[in-house]
Parts: structure tokens; sequence; C-alpha cells
């Protein structure tokens, strides 16, 4: 009737490439600081335990490598890794979890019971995936934002399409074009908004974001290096905010 393998059997060790081994050994350390404590310290072990059965020449190698190349993804903070912990937690329980959340568009902080999905770092910040049970849909939770958070003891039935559903429905609808001054554009190009879609030429750059105030932000710290070409509305928040500036320094415009 076949094969199958008995009880407690189990394959030999993988053999890695001296190439394979280093990139694991990079990848590990890009991480190692970015997650709560118990997961580096599984980093730290999973190197360890990597080191010692690669052959000497591939040892040889992946130290060599780590000596001559290093990837810092980041620092996440004791707050933000006890976080970690517990929404880990709440993601692989179906746990729902209860927290106050700052957001930069109310000056108040709003209570909020979220289910969690996912975790993802990207621009030196975790971020959540949850559902939004005031909002009634998906949303994403920056975890410095996020104060205290409490696992529930209720559980909850994910939804495996919902995510799905909104990534599709995030959609990057306003276009925006804006031209740099010369000097600026390397500057720019080095730091560039996460929205960027492409290079015109003659200075212009194209983004694409959600809402105008994803953007605005960022083409503030410009100042007069960057002319907003269109949209309307991203122009209109920008002269907006610049009038509210020199409001605030009218004095020192008389002098």
């Amino acid at each position: 009737t076949g094969y199958r393998l008995m009880e407690g059997y189990f394959l030999p060790p993988l053999s890695f490439t001296p190439d394979e081994a280093a990139m694991l050994v990079v990848g590990a350390q890009a991480v190692q600081f970015v997650v709560d404590t118990a997961y580096r310290e599984a980093a730290t072990m999973a190197l360890r335990k990597l080191e010692a059965v690669l052959p000497p020449a591939s040892r040889e190698h992946v130290q060599e490598l780590h000596r001559s190349m290093r990837i810092f993804g980041g620092w996440a903070s004791e707050t933000d890794a006890a976080k970690l912990v517990a929404l880990r937690e709440g993601i692989l329980s179906r746990r729902p979890v209860r927290m106050r959340y700052h957001s930069p568009q109310y000056e108040a902080p709003s209570e909020r019971d979220v289910e969690p999905y996912s975790l993802q770092y990207y621009r030196n910040v975790w971020h959540l995936d949850a559902f939004c049970r005031l909002r009634q849909e998906m949303r994403e939770f920056r975890l410095d934002r996020i104060d205290g958070l409490t696992l529930l003891a209720e559980t909850f039935t994910r939804d495996d399409q919902l995510m799905e559903r909104s990534r599709r429905n995030r959609e990057r609808s306003v276009v925006v074009r804006v031209r740099f001054a010369p000097g600026s554009l390397r500057w720019v190009r080095e730091e560039r908004h996460w929205g960027y879609v492409a290079d015109e030429g003659d200075g212009v750059l194209r983004f694409a974001v959600e809402r105008p105030a994803d953007i605005v932000p960022w083409l503030l710290r410009w100042g007069a290096s960057a002319e907003v070409i269109e949209p309307d509305a991203v122009r209109a928040a920008i002269a907006g905010e610049a009038h509210r500036i020199a409001n605030m320094y009218s004095a020192a415009l008389r002098h």
C-alpha cells in the first residue's frame, strides 16, 4: 500500500552552500533587534546552531561575510517589544485586543477593540493589520501610537478574505505631481516618499497616495523647493499650512 516514515524518524540536516548559509545569517541579524526578547534569543540560538553544523570552509565564508557586510533593520523599543508579544498571542489564539490609539487626525486618543490579523515591519516601524470593530473595517495601526494594549478573553473567527479585500480597496487613487528645484532633487530621490511612482524628467516626480494627508507633511519639509503641480486638493493643503506658518511668524516677517 506504499511507504510511511516510522514514528521518531527524522531526516538528516540540510546541506547549505556557503552563500545560502551566509544569507540565513545576514537575514537573522537584520531582524534580530526589531523583535521581542523571546524571538531575539531564538534568532541568536538559531545562528549558533547553524554555525555549529557548517563545514569549516563554509563557516569561514559566513564569518568573513559577517565581518564585511551588516544590515541594520532598526530597533524595537522595550515598549513596542511588549506589544509584539501580546499581539502575536492575539493573532495565534484569535483573541481581540483592546487599545488606546493616537491618530494624527484627532486631538484625543480613541478606545478601540480590534481583531488582529498580521504584523508588518517597514519604514522602521511595526504595523498591525486588524479589523477595527469601531470603524467596521480593516485598518492599519502603528505600534508606537498604541497605548494600554490588553488581550480580551473572548475569541473571534478569522476571515482570510477580509484582508485581501481590504488591500484591493486601498487604492492609491490620488496622483500627485511635484516639481522640485534642481538643487534639492538629489536629496529628494535619496529620501523619497513611499508613494513615489515615477520620475517624469525636468524635476517633476509623480506620486500616488490614498489621500492628500499622506504626502502633505513630507512635501512641507522641502519648503519652497517643492511646487505641487496637481491635484488642487494637495496645493490647497500646502497653501493653507504655509499661510498658518506665515501668520505664526508674522512679527518676525515685519522686521
